[in-house]
C-alpha cells in the first residue's frame, strides 16, 4: 500500500525512544516530510526498523547517539539509521545479512542472528536493498533503500 515512510519512522522511533532513553541513548531525527509515498508494509518497515535501533545500542560502544534519518536520493526514499560504535570489519560486512550470523567483534551483545538476516529479507520483499557503510570503531550506517511508488494518474472522463 502507498503510503509516506515519516510517519510511520516517526511513530516507531518514538516508542523506541523511551527505551534507549532508559539506557542513556539519544536518537536524533531528521525525517524529510516531502517523500514522494513508498509502497510498504507498515508493521514489516517498523520492525526492519527496531531491529536497526536495536543493533546500533547493542554495538555502540562508549557512544551514546544514534541518528535516524529519512531523505530522497536518485529516485528513491532512503531511511537510514547510523551509530558510532564498534563498527564491523570489512570482512563480515557481507556476512552480517545470512541467517544466524553473528560478528566475531561482537562481544557476546545476546540476539539470534537474526535481525539483520530479517532487515535484508524486508527490503527484498519491497523490492528495495539494504546499504551499509561501516569502519571498525567509527561506527555504521545502514540505510534501507526504497523505490518510489509510480504515481497514479488520475483517470480522465471524456
Amino acid at each position: 500500500m502507498q503510503r509516506f515512510l515519516a510517519p510511520v519512522v516517526s511513530r516507531t522511533v518514538e516508542t523506541y525512544e523511551q527505551y534507549l532513553k532508559r539506557r542513556g541513548f539519544s536518537v536524533e531525527t531528521q525525517l524529510a516530510e516531502k517523500l514522494s509515498p513508498v509502497d510498504f508494509d507498515e508493521a514489516a518497515v517498523s520492525q526492519a526498523l527496531v531491529n536497526l535501533l536495536d543493533n546500533a545500542a547493542k554495538y555502540s560502544g562508549e557512544s551514546r547517539s544514534i541518528a535516524v534519518r529519512s531523505y530522497a536520493s536518485n529516485g528513491c526514499a532512503v531511511l537510514e539509521v547510523e551509530d558510532h560504535g564498534i563498527g564491523i570489519p570489512r570482512e563480515e560486512q557481507e556476512k552480517i545479512f545470512s541467517r544466524f550470523y553473528r560478528v566475531g567483534n561482537a562481544l557476546a551483545k545476546g540476539g539470534y542472528g537474526l535481525g539483520l538476516y530479517l532487515v535484508r529479507h524486508t527490503m527484498d520483499a519491497h523490492n528495495g536493498k539494504v546499504e551499509l557503510e561501516s569502519d571498525t570503531q567509527k561506527g555504521s550506517r545502514f540505510r534501507l533503500v526504497f523505490p518510489v511508488a509510480p504515481v497514479a494518474e488520475p483517470e480522465s472522463h471524456a
